[in-house]
């Protein structure tokens, strides 16, 4: 006689939960939470008016409200995955020059894993400082491991700024008696610049750390809507730098025309050094302003439609 043994209840099998996260990954969101709520008590929201010299932009808004939701209680931890936050910390120096550091902030920071930082300063624009001092503040990053980093790096970027600055400064500056020769006056071109779409509004935090990257880097128009397109003066290695940084902000953007800047070229539109933002065309919701957008085109003689060009690598 064969006998079974007694057969178990469904309810008696335990299932683990499907992507919950563990206490530990739950802290360290908490820790990260906190810490964006004392930087935005510190430097201010974006929304705020109050001093537009300093300001937090938050580039994954969703995120961090889901995020924070489920530490609050609001919902449940089942099905779950801890988010990738981005920020941007905007700020100055004792002389008024504007800094920016975005901080790309992966699961498990500041516990497990360091912030991976991207700063910039008005005025530098060579690429190479550029490099050098993300170098020295992601290694500080690194080094800063299990603790909250971020108030910290920010103060680090404004203690270097400027001896950056001063550093720019002197590779920026000519010899004396030398003339501008045609070579150095040909590194600079007019480009156009195509985006799906850059719309305007607070809410837009991914157009709004485009546009950020754009100080000091590029001057020009950017012709807000679906699409969009920027019109900009520029180097070579800046405008590839700046495309670089819309790219990392979650607005690419492709150079779909450009030439060099010859010498008997006015600079009739480029009178400022900010890449300006100009409005929607009236009375047609998001639509860009095309009309005023040709008319950049002409008075920099660019035909429309745009020619072909070279690749800008």
């Amino acid at each position: 006689k064969i006998t079974s043994g007694a057969r178990s209840s469904n309810s008696d099998i335990q299932h683990p939960m499907p992507n919950q996260p563990s206490q530990e990954q739950i802290e360290c969101l908490e820790r990260t939470i906190n810490e964006i709520d004392a930087l935005q008590a510190i430097y201010g929201n974006e929304d705020s008016e109050e001093d537009e010299t300093s300001s937090v932009c938050i580039l994954s808004a969703s995120e961090l409200g889901a995020a924070r939701s489920k530490i609050d209680g609001d919902d449940e931890m089942h099905n779950f995955t801890i988010p990738h936050l981005e920020l941007q910390v905007k700020t100055s120096i004792d002389d008024g020059t504007i800094v920016n550091l975005k901080f790309s902030l992966p699961p498990g920071y500041p516990q497990e894993k360091a912030a991976v930082v991207s700063p910039s300063i008005d005025g530098i624009q060579r690429r190479a400082l550029k490099d050098e001092l993300s170098a020295q503040l992601n290694e500080k990053a690194k080094s800063m491991v299990g603790f909250e980093a971020m108030m910290e790096l920010v103060e680090e970027l404004k203690e270097l700024a400027p001896s950056y600055l001063q550093r720019a400064k002197k590779t920026s500056k000519p010899k004396a008696g030398k003339k501008e020769t045609k070579k150095e006056v040909e590194m600079l071109l007019y480009a156009v610049v195509e985006f799906h779409h850059m719309l305007i509004g607070s809410s837009h935090k991914k157009e709004a750390a485009a546009l950020n990257a754009a100080d000091g880097v590029v001057k020009g128009f950017i012709y807000m809507g679906g699409p969009s397109c920027a019109v900009v003066e520029s180097t070579k290695e800046d405008l590839l730098s700046w495309l670089s940084d819309c790219k990392r902000a979650g607005k690419e953007g492709v150079c779909t025309y450009w030439r060099v800047k010859e010498e008997k070229d006015k600079n009739v539109l480029f009178n400022n050094n900010k890449l300006k933002v100009m409005p929607y065309a009236s009375g047609k919701d998001t639509k860009m302003d095309a009309k005023s957008y040709k008319q950049a085109l002409s008075q920099l003689d660019i035909p429309f439609p745009l020619p072909e060009c070279p690749y800008l690598q």
